[in-house]
C-alpha cells in the first residue's frame, strides 16, 4: 500500500474500500455504501423527481411496515433494560427500571402518533385538491 492510495475521511485512511487506523485494516466497506452514495448523489442532482404521490407512498409503507419493527425493537429494549435492573443498585435502578423503559416508550408513541396524523392530514389535503 503506498502513501498515495490512501485518503483521509474523519480521521481514518481509506485505502480501496478498507479503512486503516493505525495501519491496520478495520473495516470493509460495503456496497450498501455505494448504493446509498449514488442515490445521494442522483438525489442533490435532481434525477430522482420525489411527488405528491412518492410522498403519499413513503408514509403509507412507513406506518405499514416501518412502525410495527420501530415498536418491535423498542419493546425488546425495554424488556432488557427492565431485566437488567434486576442487578443494579441506587440510581441505576430506577434509570434502567423506570427512566429508560418510559422515554423509550413515551417516544415511539409521540413518534407513531405525529406520523399518523400527518399521514391523515396530508392525505385529506391531497383528496381535497384533487
Amino acid at each position: 500500500m503506498t502513501a498515495s492510495a490512501l485518503t483521509a475521511t474523519g480521521g481514518r485512511w481509506r485505502y480501496g474500500t478498507h479503512f486503516y487506523v493505525s495501519g491496520r485494516r478495520t473495516i470493509k466497506m460495503s456496497k450498501w455504501t455505494e448504493i446509498r452514495d449514488g442515490a445521494l448523489d442522483a438525489l442533490k442532482e435532481g434525477a430522482v423527481e420525489v411527488g405528491e404521490q412518492t410522498k403519499q407512498e413513503f408514509m403509507t409503507n412507513f406506518v405499514e411496515a416501518g412502525i410495527p419493527v420501530i415498536e418491535k425493537l423498542a419493546d425488546q429494549f425495554t424488556t432488557t433494560v427492565k431485566a437488567q435492573a434486576e442487578t443494579e443498585t441506587g440510581w441505576c435502578k430506577i434509570r434502567d427500571a423506570f427512566v429508560i423503559p418510559f422515554a423509550v416508550d413515551l417516544a415511539v408513541w409521540a413518534g407513531k402518533k405525529v406520523i399518523t396524523m400527518v399521514q391523515s392530514q396530508t392525505t385529506t389535503a391531497a383528496q381535497a385538491t384533487a
